[in-house]
């Protein structure tokens, strides 16, 4: 059989294998995308006040979360830094660079349930260099002292 005609034959069962698939067959799940596995943390002081932000300990641009090769990009807002926790492996060690010479380490355990369409994700557990930590939720407080 020439090149031609197998090439053929290949591209028309791959699309009628894509063709005879709808909606309808992958169930109730098909137009539901996953919620995202996003939790927020606010460094304070012993005294409450936050520490990152502008006119702050720490600036928000000097900041990253990374554990070689892996780095996060996180979002930080009014002094809450945003993260998808479910882009972490649960127990693992993390870098929190602060600036260049302020490193902590962050450690979360997750926790999964099977949910009606996917597997949901929650944080049981946050520690962070040691500080006391409060978990409300996705919202977590640390306080660094």
């Amino acid at each position: 059989m020439g090149k031609n005609l197998r090439l053929l034959f290949a591209s028309l069962g791959i699309s009628l294998l894509f063709a005879s698939c709808t909606d309808d067959d992958l169930g109730p799940c098909a137009n539901v995308m996953p919620a995202c596995a996003c939790g927020q943390f606010l460094l304070v002081d012993r005294w409450g006040s936050p520490l990152i932000g502008e006119d702050k300990m720490f600036h928000s641009d000097s900041i990253k979360m990374m554990n070689e090769p892996e780095k996060w990009n996180l979002r930080i807002e009014d002094s809450v830094v945003f993260f998808n926790y479910g882009l972490l492996t649960s127990n693992k060690e993390y870098y929190l660079y602060l600036s260049s010479s302020v490193q902590d380490t962050i450690q979360v355990s997750i926790s999964s349930t099977p949910g009606e369409c996917f597997t949901v994700k929650n944080i049981s557990e946050f520690n962070y260099s040691g500080a006391r930590t409060t978990i409300d939720g996705s919202k977590i407080v640390v306080i660094k002292i």
